[in-house]
């Protein structure tokens, strides 16, 4: 716990659960509203942070990351060819040079998923598309984007209600820069009746 606390700049509750021994987390998606996930509370001092530190993150906002491809999750300050969104880190995978996706699951059904994709100058970043699906697998909408060379950045919304899982597609090809990376990830929940 110490080590992986070193490594990532945890949510306040997060931590003290941490540091006191405790194997729950408090996940700040429990409350009804907006998140941001900026990932810049993750220390990338010392370069990309991946797999199983990065998971347990996503985990302390309630988002669990799955794929059935040999690729991790990663957590990376950005390179210099591409234009931060926010402060210093995205999010994106690591691993195969061929297509591939990634889940992200949801502990609450949310109203929409927002999030940006950064630009990149000069480079490649490949095709993508993202798909939000109900509990029950029903399509409730999708975004997409062909291979880009050198764009602006640009930010995506995925509406509901009752997301329960998105599904990331990168059609990553060795010819490109970089794969798909996104930052600002915006988790939007219903607001409770009071």
């Amino acid at each position: 716990n110490m080590k992986l606390h070193s490594l990532i700049k945890l949510p306040g509750a997060v931590a003290i659960a941490l540091l006191a021994g405790a194997m729950t987390f408090v996940s700040p998606a429990a409350t009804a509203g907006t998140i941001v996930i900026d990932f810049d509370s993750v220390g990338t001092s010392g370069g990309t942070v991946s797999g199983a530190p990065v998971m347990t993150y996503l985990a302390g906002y309630g988002v669990t990351f799955s794929t059935a491809y040999a690729i991790n999750p990663v957590i990376e300050p950005y390179p210099y060819w591409m234009t931060p969104v926010s402060g210093t880190n995205s999010f994106g995978p690591q691993g195969l040079a061929t297509a591939f996706s990634y889940t992200l699951d949801f502990d609450t059904l949310l109203e929409s998923v927002g999030f940006t994709r950064p630009g990149s100058y000069p480079a490649w970043m490949s095709a993508w598309s993202a798909t939000a699906y109900s509990a029950n697998n029903t399509v409730l909408g999708a975004v997409s984007q062909g291979m880009l060379w050198s764009a602006p950045a640009a930010t995506f919304t995925l509406s509901g209600p009752g997301i329960d899982h998105v599904v990331f597609t990168d059609d990553a090809r060795s010819f490109a820069g970089t794969n798909f990376r996104f930052d600002d990830l915006t988790l939007t929940s219903k607001v409770p009746e009071p």
